[in-house]
């Protein structure tokens, strides 16, 4: 993202109630955690074709992300109340 553009995505959600600031975090959590886990799926078709892939620390990176991201959701449910 650009600065400007930053800029346009803080003022658009900067009026939004709290409630609906964890929501929108934690939406947009759970997206990153797909996209990731489906980076990792392709790689993983990728390289029994015999493509070039990810290394194993880009991998064992990714998988690191995506449990912490996970762990973040779970935090943020706990506080939500769910």
């Amino acid at each position: 993202m650009t600065r400007e553009e930053q800029g346009l995505f803080i003022m658009k959600h900067k009026g939004l109630p709290p409630y609906k600031v964890r929501e929108f975090a934690e939406d947009h959590l759970e997206k990153a955690k797909v996209l990731m886990e489906v980076e990792i799926s392709i790689d993983r078709v990728y390289s029994q074709m015999d493509f070039k892939t990810m290394s194993g620390v880009d991998r064992d990176r990714m998988t690191r992300a995506v449990s912490s991201i996970d762990e973040a959701i779970k935090v943020m449910r706990k506080l939500r109340g769910v």
